[in-house]
């Protein structure tokens, strides 16, 4: 019979051929005993054998990936409060990021106010250009950090 089948697979196919009655006919007969089959050599099932059943969720992880505002990536969790750690790193990095601007806003100031002075000096005959270079170095680094800030937050824009 079917059912003493080694081969699974086969004996899956031929799960609907080992009774041929109608579907509320097995629900008012279940049992084996009243099974009409059909002899498995008038059917040949054919290979890949159609998945069928039901569609179940997709397998979810307990946490997502965020993106900050400054373009840093971090794990969230899902369904429970976000650990005291995190938030606290998330902080740090946002007080980090603003020091590093406000430093930047700082020696663009100071950069200003050293422009009024070399004109000031040059009006009495003096020239003096040696002072500007450490403050031109340091805003040049400064402006590397917020290139790379904004090229983070243009490629997480691209992306959504």
């Amino acid at each position: 019979m079917l059912w003493q089948l080694k081969d699974t697979s086969r004996k899956a196919a031929l799960k609907y051929v080992s009774d041929t009655r109608s579907q509320t006919a097995r629900k008012k007969d279940p049992h084996p005993a009243y099974r009409v089959p059909l002899d498995p050599r008038l059917y040949t099932p054919k290979y890949p054998l159609p998945q069928g059943g039901r569609k179940y969720a997709p397998i979810t992880k307990n946490y997502h990936v965020v993106t900050m505002q400054l373009g840093y990536k971090f794990r969230r969790p899902r369904h429970r409060t976000q650990p005291h750690w995190i938030s606290m790193m998330l902080k740090n990095r946002v007080v980090v990021a603003q020091k590093r601007v406000d430093q930047w806003k700082q020696l663009e100031e100071d950069y200003e106010h050293m422009k009024t002075e070399r004109q000031f000096l040059q009006r009495l005959g003096q020239n003096m250009e040696d002072y500007e270079s450490p403050i031109l170095q340091a805003i040049q680094e400064s402006r590397k950090y917020k290139q790379m800030l904004d090229n983070a937050s243009n490629k997480q824009g691209d992306l959504e």
